[in-house]
């Protein structure tokens, strides 16, 4: 995906390419730039393949297309700084004309068009090999399904008949007539399965470097395990059909047997966080966006999300509710008397990823002490650029790199899709809701024993409940994950009506702290916010469209 040669080629056909897709499902003439030039020459036509990768994975929510906005932040995990589009959720108050951030429908229909016409006239190119021909559609149609996939998971979290997305596989052209309705959920997550299982054998079990971040075999695999893991859940298998499970489970055990990825080993916090910062020997991840600041692209994920003394704007921070479910290192959940954990030193003894994931008050980051503490704390309110400070009493330590000089330099932080751990974790849920607790609790401990904690003997709904905390911990801030899970759990409700709590840290006239939990900022559950309003603009342009329940 790193190709110098192209790139003013590739802005370029960026460019025209999104001045012609201005909405969802725009009929502009393809002609905005010459086909003739595109698909007549094979290099040009893989340069537009590149530009078909800008609609895979990316920091922060579509709009900003930035990590100032992660999906997070929708969630009990963060807190927003300051409302950059995501309160409007956040409190409730979501509708289709007022959605703040949460349009993902305009951009992945976007990319999906961007897929059709690839796949519309990649045939046509003289000269291509039978070879690359297959290859470069594989990758098209992998950018496709994963597109059909995020629309599925932000619009469709409801019973009843077209409660899918519309299923669009050419684009549009000007004479065509402007008709198009929801499928139903079942028949887009067929599609996806259908298209995922043609194409992988024309996928490559892996790149070389300079391609590192293409689709793969395993990518296909993760994908397919994570929408039908999705499928089974609760929310939409209300009967919890075995059978579904089966699906989930066979899904994420073929990623497994690919014997192709493994877990990065790990012997202090710093090594964990090395995970997220870089790409280069790194086993454990399937897919992942890579940035390269020099060649193609900007990532200020560590402006955006580092404490306001360091220069930086607090995004998307971390709840005190959150950071109380991390353990102790010893395994144990802070609530238990026996834990150790003490209310007054409540960063001390806890598991090396709380350490790997959250910027809290007094640890030691690029050369000093954080200093949330008021007054006069250079990390608080009071300090030198006190607009920027973290709501919470947090901020994001996962995916900062601390050996850049982040206000000068944004980061080459890659933007996971996929990881093993992941994938182990699709595994032991689907096993468990198979009767499997022997193996569920085997792959849960290969994610707990290789961040030194204990392994997990508990069994039934505890067991279930050990699943779901061990993904809330392993994957948090990464993509969406804790969004969906959430409601296909079918739990929104409990995170969604609890109040942003943060930790209000006070020093005294002699120097000693004092910790007290606060609201930070009310918050407000409705039944909706299962699924996104389509926006109301959208369905003013395809009126067989209806909108989602209660919108």
């Amino acid at each position: 995906m790193k190709k110098p040669a192209t790139i003013i080629i590739a802005s370029v056909l960026s460019c025209l390419a999104i001045s012609c897709e201005k909405s969802v499902l725009d009929k502009n003439p393809q002609n905005e730039f010459s086909e003739k030039d595109v698909w007549g020459d094979i290099n040009l036509a893989k340069t537009y393949l590149n530009t078909v990768y800008d609609g895979i994975g990316q920091w922060g929510m579509h709009h900003y297309r930035n990590p100032q906005v992660m999906a997070n932040s929708a969630t009990d995990e963060a807190m927003q700084r300051g409302d950059h589009g995501v309160w409007v959720l956040n409190k409730g108050n979501i509708t289709s004309s007022n959605y703040g951030d949460f349009n993902m429908w305009t951009p992945d229909y976007k990319a999906i068009r961007r897929c059709n016409i690839f796949l519309q006239h990649i045939g046509d190119v003289p000269g291509i090999s039978e070879e690359d021909l297959k290859l470069m559609k594989a990758q098209a149609r992998f950018i496709r399904a994963i597109n059909y996939a995020d629309l599925l998971n932000w619009y469709c979290w409801w019973e009843g008949d077209h409660n899918g997305v519309p299923l669009i596989t050419e684009p549009f052209e000007l004479n065509d007539d402007f008709k198009v309705e929801r499928a139903d959920y079942s028949a887009v997550v067929d599609f996806v399965i259908k298209e995922l299982d043609e194409i992988l054998d024309d996928l490559p079990a892996g790149w070389d470097d300079q391609n590192w971040g293409r689709v793969t075999k395993g990518a296909d695999l993760a994908l397919k395990s994570e929408i039908l893991l999705y499928a089974a859940s609760k929310t939409h298998n209300p009967a919890m059909d075995p059978s579904k499970w089966k699906q989930a489970a066979d899904a994420a055990r073929a990623v497994i047997d690919l014997d192709q990825y493994s877990l990065k080993s790990v012997n202090s916090y710093e090594d964990y966080a090395k995970i997220f910062i870089s790409s280069a020997n790194n086993p454990e991840i399937i897919l992942a966006r890579p940035y390269d600041p020099v060649v193609l692209e900007s990532n200020w994920v560590d402006l955006y999300n580092l404490p306001n003394g360091y220069g930086g704007w607090g995004g998307n921070c971390p709840t005190q509710q959150f950071v109380d479910q991390f353990q102790m290192d010893n395994g144990r959940d802070i609530s238990d008397p026996s834990s150790g954990y003490d209310d007054q030193r409540p960063y001390t003894g806890r598991e090396l990823r709380f350490y790997a994931d959250i910027v809290y008050n007094g640890r030691k980051y690029r050369g000093r002490e954080v200093e949330f503490w008021t007054p006069g704390g250079l990390d608080s309110k009071d300090g030198p650029t006190g607009w920027n400070v973290t709501p919470t009493g947090y901020t994001l330590y996962k995916f900062m790199n601390e050996s850049i000089d982040f206000q000068v330099s944004p980061a080459p932080t890659p933007y996971v899709i996929f990881r093993l751990a992941e994938i182990y974790l699709n595994y032991a849920e689907a096993e468990y809701h198979l009767g499997n607790e022997e193996v569920a609790r085997e792959f849960v401990n290969k994610i707990r024993t290789r961040v030194k904690l204990p392994g997990i003997r508990s069994s039934g709904n505890r067991l279930l409940q050990d699943i779901r905390h061990e993904r809330t911990i392993e994957l948090a801030f990464e993509k969406d994950s804790r969004w969906n899970d959430l409601r296909r759990w079918g739990i929104l409700e409990q995170t969604a009506s609890q109040d942003y709590i943060a930790m209000q840290i006070s020093k005294d006239h002699e120097g000693n702290l004092s910790y007290q939990k606060v609201v930070a900022m009310k918050r407000g559950y409705n039944e909706r916010l299962y699924s996104l309003p389509i926006p109301l603009e959208e369905l003013q342009k395809a009126s067989e469209l209806n909108q989602n329940p209660g919108y």
